[in-house]
């Protein structure tokens, strides 16, 4: 017993092999705490930031992802009311407005090819193109992402 006094007494604690019962394990006392404080402070210190990051990121592309959503909506009803018979440009465009304005989106740029759907012939193509500015989808205000515009089109064959 005298070898095992002289590992207790160097902070030693004994653990028994769960495979073979007469052996035992020494190993050494765990490091004090005020160094493994250190550690947890400079991993801390070094991760944070990079998770920061990624977090906003992920905020940012789902933004993004948001607006391209409600561009591709925005796009479809107005080519669903520009193809109607004896619809004009500004009844679209107040289709759109109105899907814009449910998901909060300002600055909408509608495009229609051609540029009067009223003359455009009975099943002829009429395409509507709707983009948003990146800035004006940011839910940060941040460039974290580099997206200049996020847009959408819909082509469609008048009634």
């Amino acid at each position: 017993m005298q070898i095992s006094r002289q590992y207790e007494s160097r902070r030693k604690f004994r653990l028994t092999n769960p495979f073979t019962n007469p052996c035992l394990i020494y190993r050494t006392a765990p490091a004090p705490n005020r160094l493994r404080r250190g550690a947890v402070l400079i991993e801390l210190a070094v991760c944070l930031p990079v998770l920061t990051m990624i977090v906003l990121m992920a905020i940012e592309a789902t933004a993004l992802t948001f607006a391209r959503q409600a561009m591709v909506q925005t796009a479809y009803e107005a080519a669903v009311v520009a193809v109607r018979r004896e619809a004009t440009n500004s009844d679209a465009i107040s289709a759109a407005r109105a899907v814009t304005n449910g998901r909060m989106l300002d600055d909408v740029t509608l495009v229609f090819q051609p540029a009067d759907i009223s003359s455009v012939p009975r099943g002829a193509l009429v395409t509507v193109t709707a983009s948003v500015k990146g800035s004006s989808a940011r839910r940060l205000g941040s460039r974290l992402l580099s997206v200049d515009t996020v847009s959408a089109s819909a082509t469609m064959v008048k009634e």
